[in-house]
């Protein structure tokens, strides 16, 4: 049975969110302001998930998806493909906004949204696919991705969103990959430089690693098999040339890695010889190597064993760096010093973020300035209430669009001590 509702707002996942009978229902699909029709499909104690079946007001917003598959049944790889960039810009900040104002922090300390270039297509230097049944790259579907259906896979003819390099060694594959568990590839949009990671325990029967045009890897139970190449690629962000291994993040948009970079130098502001600064979470260096490179002294903490060896690799000679592999909380525990242990701290944690306890615990450290990277405004809000309560000022914040057609933002913000 159908249901009519009226959509109120934009969840933190791209979904609308309207309520029915005291409970709140995310409809995949909908927009802030639009009347429609929705199928219930996944019932909860708190919430309901439902299907949208149609739109009967459209929003100004909305526009017909420039893909073919971004139906509702389609693949899953984009959430917000319906909406036109600038008002899907516009929703994702006041997502950011309405979590912000939940502990205290004024709207006006947002500043407009950060567009780097070449977001339209063409921008993902990254992507892992599941092969289907006859060895085609495929997505999860949409449906499946937002719980709203059943498992499904969703193979494509072509990408948008792939940066050419991707995609090419996508169309190489797809069709010859069955029997692996997933696919990962990964391209250099700067180096040109490609990587192929296959999991499973062989390659795809009749697959010659010779003929992919590619480096590649075979991720087996008993490790791993380097079967063509390095298991690498190279990216150069802001003159600094970076090596970033199989399976270590890095972000998926050459452009936006600058402009993430060249911001947070921004925000840390002015550095000398003297200052001495901490990298937490910092991967393989893209922020201790670029952003930081003023510094006197940089401390750059990571806990994966394989981005560390890529940050020593890329911070060889470069005596301003020395590298810790540790946990965030083990570096909260480690680094304590009650002379103060930085200057600076910045901290890009990955999707799951700090956690409020090593938040609490970074915030009592009380390092004077203190810029937060974060890719999730629901773990950015956690934690900006961490520093807030130790008595740091939400001086700046800066979101960053770096994936059109999809929820995610990026935000970077400066936290000074009051």
């Amino acid at each position: 049975m159908s249901l009519r509702l009226k959509i109120d707002a934009m969840g933190a996942d791209g979904e609308g969110i309207a309520r029915h009978e005291g409970k709140v229902v995310f409809v995949p699909g909908a927009l802030p302001g639009e009347d429609v029709d929705v199928e219930l499909a996944d019932c909860g104690r708190r919430h309901d998930r439902a299907r949208l079946i149609e739109v009967l007001t459209p929003s100004a917003l909305r526009r017909v998806s420039p893909c073919v598959y971004d139906t509702p049944d389609g693949c899953g790889g984009c959430s917000m493909l319906h909406v036109v960039p600038s008002g899907a810009a516009a929703l994702k900040v006041e997502v950011l906004q309405a979590l912000l104002a939940r502990i205290g922090v004024d709207a006006a300390v947002i500043e407009p949204v950060r567009i780097p270039g070449g977001l339209v297509k063409g921008h993902r230097n990254h992507a892992r696919f599941i092969p289907d049944r006859s060895g085609r790259l495929a997505w999860i579907s949409k449906a499946d991705a937002s719980g709203v259906g059943s498992r499904a896979l969703v193979a494509v003819d072509h990408c948008l969103a792939l940066h050419p390099l991707v995609e090419e060694l996508r169309m190489f594959l797809d069709g010859h990959c069955a029997g692996v568990q997933s696919v990962e590839l990964r391209a250099s949009a700067t180096t040109g430089e490609q990587l192929v990671v296959f999991e499973g325990e062989a390659l795809p029967r009749g697959l010659d690693p010779v003929t992919i045009p590619a480096n590649v890897m075979l991720r087996t139970k008993k490790g791993d098999r380097y079967l063509r190449g390095i298991p690498a690629v190279h990216e150069e962000v802001d003159g600094v040339r970076m090596r970033v291994s199989a399976g270590v993040f890095f972000q998926g948009h050459a452009e936006g890695a600058t402009a993430l970079a060249k911001l947070v130098q921004e925000l840390v502001g002015p550095m000398n010889a003297k200052t001495r600064a901490v990298d937490l979470c910092s991967g393989v260096g893209l922020f201790a190597l670029t952003a930081l490179r003023d510094a006197g002294h940089v401390v750059a903490v990571e806990a994966d064993p394989v981005a560390v060896a890529d940050l020593r690799a890329n911070a060889k000679g470069n005596k301003r760096v020395a590298v810790l592999q540790l946990t965030a909380e083990e570096a909260m525990e480690n680094l304590y010093d009650p002379r103060g242990i930085a200057d600076v701290l910045v901290a890009d944690p990955p999707r799951s973020g700090l956690g409020r306890r090593v938040a609490a615990s970074m915030a009592a450290l009380k390092v004077p300035r203190v810029v937060l990277v974060s890719c999730d405004p629901r773990q950015f809000s956690d934690e900006a209430q961490a520093l807030l309560k130790a008595g740091y000022t939400m001086q700046r914040c800066v979101p960053v669009d770096q994936f059109a057609g999809t929820q995610h933002l990026e935000i970077v913000a400066l936290f000074t001590l009051a």
